[in-house]
């Protein structure tokens, strides 16, 4: 059952902070949350709108955002499910998966909305010559908004 409450508030792109030998910098990160958190934002989109996620290995994308997920701070997060179903998967303490029932506390994006975003996603491509996209969106008192597609790279 779709949950009241709706995404509010400042949502934003978040980058990740690396180390010069290209590993995971995790206190530049909490960094980066705390300013943003500090600044007034309300929720994060991490690992794709400046496109690391498509350069950082399925393990490291996962601590990234157990991070954001976990850090004391972050209870601006917003974690959201794409159906109509009672419980969503989502990380444990130890870094596997779980299943828990979804609460008030949980946005989840109706069918209407799924089938909305996918004819936004399909007027893209063909906007780009049918060329395959990754598409960053967000969604906010029942409006969608297209923050940037780029050509899809298949494992980068």
């Amino acid at each position: 059952m779709p949950s009241d409450k709706k995404i509010e508030g400042i949502l934003m792109p978040m980058p990740v902070a690396f180390k010069q030998d290209g590993a995971i910098d995790h206190v530049g990160t909490d960094a980066i949350i705390d300013f943003y958190l500090d600044a007034g934002v309300h929720g994060f989109f991490p690992l794709g709108t400046h496109g690391q996620g498509m350069v950082m290995e399925i393990d490291e994308r996962k601590k990234v955002a157990e991070q954001i997920i976990f850090r004391e701070r972050a209870n601006a997060v917003q974690v959201l499910t794409r159906s109509d179903e009672d419980s969503l998967l989502t990380f444990d303490e130890k870094g596997g998966v779980k299943e828990v029932a979804i609460t008030g506390e949980r946005v989840v994006l109706t069918d209407d909305v799924i089938r909305r975003l996918v004819t936004a996603a399909s007027a893209i491509k063909r906007v780009f010559g049918s060329r395959d996209q990754d598409i960053e969106w967000a969604y906010m008192k029942g409006q969608i908004y297209i923050v940037q597609s780029r050509p899809f790279i298949a494992g980068g």
